[in-house]
């Protein structure tokens, strides 16, 4: 039973998501949830899918920001934990890697990130 319920929420999340239209945003970024990809103007970026997870919750969440516990929850399906803070590090350092031309990924106050435009410095 809970795994249908989880299934329906993922369902109805990818829905919000295709109803927000083109994914457009104010960093000028979309998400293809067909290829995983993160579409910047000058380059395509191949996520893997617990980037694009975590990408897709900064990008569409309040004021660009998640806490640790909210990302585990969508990501892990749990709240967060001695054994999914390192799985999380790791996945946040590798995005961070990928995305340093393009934006940057803040942690606050070891709260959770905040998603930061390196171009034109929206915070």
């Amino acid at each position: 039973m809970e795994e249908i319920v989880i299934q329906i929420k993922n369902l109805l999340d990818k829905l919000l998501i295709l109803n927000k239209g083109k994914n457009k945003n104010e960093f000028n970024l979309e998400l293809d949830s067909e290829t995983n990809k993160l579409i910047c103007p000058k380059q395509d970026i191949k996520l893997t899918k617990i980037e694009f997870s975590i990408m897709e919750s900064l990008l569409y969440s309040d004021k660009h920001f998640c806490t640790y516990d909210e990302l585990c929850k969508k990501i892990y399906l749990h709240e967060y934990d001695i054994s999914t803070r390192g799985a999380l590090a790791v996945a946040l350092s590798r995005l961070r890697k990928k995305l340093n031309k393009v934006v940057i990924i803040k942690s606050i106050n070891h709260k959770g990130v905040k998603l930061y435009d390196k171009q034109r410095r929206i915070y």
